[in-house]
């Protein structure tokens, strides 16, 4: 079911006006905060849901195997911050 640009499933309880707001909130944040997001795996929908926000692209993130379960929907990530250089 679509409702402008919200789109509902049945299984969403938030109303679209709340997910506006919590959408809004986010962006207002990485903008005030000057972050960037810098994952580019995407799960097996080919979409991003998880976000890596930095203020430095000095990071590589890359697919991981794990011992545990995959889960398709937010697939394993190593975040590595090894070119990170701290004062």
């Amino acid at each position: 079911m679509s409702h402008g640009s919200c789109q509902t499933n049945g299984s969403m309880t938030a109303s679209c006006n709340e997910m506006d707001y919590k959408s809004e909130l986010l962006l207002d944040t990485v903008a005030l905060c000057d972050l960037s997001q810098f994952n580019p795996i995407p799960n097996n929908n080919n979409k991003i849901l998880d976000l890596a926000l930095s203020t430095s692209g000095n990071m590589t993130i890359t697919n991981e195997k794990t011992l545990l379960k995959h889960d398709k929907h937010h697939p394993a990530l190593r975040i590595d911050f090894s070119r990170l250089k701290f004062p």
